[in-house]
């Protein structure tokens, strides 16, 4: 059996005799070992194994890819404009002008790099405190969306996927809405941290990830799978990249934050209108299906535990130590962009909204189609596997943090980024070898204990690496890009004992 191979022993996990043909009793059903394709309908009934056709049949080409685009595009926008607006802030009530606000060369510690000077020293207490607030708002958004993600998730294989990509967007519709009062009033920081909360209640970004790549998978077969969740990455990083600059461009021309507050608010109501407008439901829902419910939680759980069927496949083990590599390679991409920014508003850097806004658009545009690029060439022409992929992933950004952790000009920068092109890779190539670990029926319980994960990873890296980057900026700032780099090599272990 080739690497490359679809039905790799990694990624099949039914030994079933694949048999296209029609029933004999006149029904017009397609058989396909043991589930059952209506080619009228488009729908199969499934009863376990892997299938070659899509479990539903959608109603248009473009599914969720639209809904991934506005949702995120309002989800990233939120970032660099928080992140700012703290930094600001603490700033202001601290007493100090950032580099990129001051009018005077005397108080721009990127002018004077002496560590023992009264502005260096402000500096990086403002990026302590900055990191701590930072810490603050993201456990209040993930403390409840780490356990919430879990029954929505399962509750769409039975109550449909619709709910759980209403209810994010619903979730952050409220908190941008406040946070456009809360800024236009100039409320302290604390007042927007309820915001944050109410939004977790609603499943944030983890249950809308969750839900748009379970309808995905629903509708797509095992061989276009791949290429369909890395389209709706790619929706994503589009997303990411404009949304950037637009907000970055409009700090710089309305400084008081209310009005690119105000257009995310906007974009994330369109996302509402879209999926109560284009994402019908795609089966019959079961009208006995509960929200909360911890038969739910149960379902995900014996996702985990070892059936009477496991003893041959190992498809138990494989989801556990897959799952603990998403985890790591899930906590940089959601916690270490607030750090990011910060790192680049700190000394010898000292970037402003609209540098980091186009900094961070191209950047993502350019992982996209490095991403793009890269999965076509070793996947079409090399043969690796998706496993061997993720570890090519790894690899590059494992390399990035080391050079954004030593870099010291903005160059430096720049060629880190291209260092870790293809870092994107790694997620959406471990939901693809997850899913495939998977049967339709599961679908909605994986990504529920995916959407898990991502969440966990919040939580422990705005804990974890907010901490460490407060405790250890003012003698190295570029520790916590080492630790985050930690996180890629315990992962390329981990893979590397699952393949060899």
């Amino acid at each position: 059996m080739e690497e490359g191979d679809e039905r790799s022993p990694l990624m099949y996990h039914g030994n079933v005799e694949v048999r296209d043909k029609y029933s004999s009793n006149g029904t017009g059903v397609l058989e396909t070992g043991r589930d059952y394709y209506h080619p009228q309908t488009g729908n199969a009934e499934i009863t376990g194994g892997d299938v070659e056709r899509p479990k539903y049949k959608a109603r248009w080409p473009i599914t969720v890819e639209p809904y991934l685009f506005l949702y995120c595009f309002s989800l990233f926008g939120v970032v660099p404009l928080q992140i700012q607006y703290i930094y600001l802030k603490v700033a202001e009530e601290m007493g100090y002008v950032p580099a990129s606000n001051s009018t005077s060369s005397s108080q721009s510690p990127c002018a004077d790099v002496n560590k023992s000077s009264p502005d260096y020293i402000l500096q990086q207490q403002v990026q302590a405190e900055s990191s701590n607030w930072s810490m603050y708002f993201s456990i209040c958004s993930t403390i409840t969306s780490v356990f919430v993600t879990i029954f929505y998730g399962a509750h769409s294989d039975k109550g449909g996927r619709r709910l759980s990509l209403l209810l994010p967007t619903v979730g952050g519709l409220i908190k941008l809405g406040g946070y456009v009062i809360a800024i236009y009033f100039k409320w302290p920081l604390w007042a927007l941290l309820p915001m944050s909360f109410i939004e977790g209640l609603f499943g944030q970004y983890a249950t809308a990830l969750m839900a748009a790549f379970a309808y995905l998978a629903d509708v797509c077969t095992s061989k276009n799978k791949a290429i369909r969740i890395l389209i709706a990455e790619a929706a994503l990083g589009i997303a990411a990249a404009i949304s950037n600059v637009s907000v970055g461009i409009l700090i710089k021309a309305f400084p008081t934050f209310v009005e690119p507050a105000a257009m995310l608010a906007g974009i994330m109501l369109l996302a509402l209108l879209y999926t109560i407008a284009f994402l019908p439901e795609l089966g019959e829902k079961d009208p006995s299906a509960k929200l909360i419910d911890c038969s739910n939680a149960l379902k995900v759980g014996k996702l985990f535990l070892h059936g009477a069927d496991d003893k041959d496949t190992g498809r138990v083990w494989k989801l556990r130590l897959l799952l603990l590599v998403f985890l790591f390679c899930a906590i940089p991409v959601i916690s270490a962009g607030s750090l990011d920014i910060l790192y680049v508003m700190n000394s010898p850097f000292c970037w402003d909204s609209v540098r980091i806004g186009y900094y961070n658009s191209i950047k993502f545009i350019g992982y996209e189609v490095c991403a793009v690029a890269g999965l076509f060439a070793m996947r079409r022409w090399l043969k690796l596997s998706e496993v061997t992929v993720v570890m090519v992933s790894c690899i590059s950004a494992l390399g990035a943090r080391i050079m954004l952790a030593l870099a010291q000009t903005d160059t430096l920068i720049y060629i880190e980024t291209a260092v870790g092109c293809l870092f994107m890779l790694a997620v959406p190539m471990l939901r693809t070898v997850l899913s495939k670990l998977a049967t339709n029926q599961e679908q909605g319980a994986l990504f529920a204990s995916i959407s898990f994960m991502e969440n966990a990873g919040g939580l422990i890296g705005s804990v974890v690496l907010s901490s460490i980057y407060a405790g250890t900026v003012a003698w190295f700032r570029g520790f916590v890009q080492m630790v985050i780099g930690g996180l890629y090599l315990l992962s390329l272990i981990l893979l590397g004992y699952l393949v060899y």
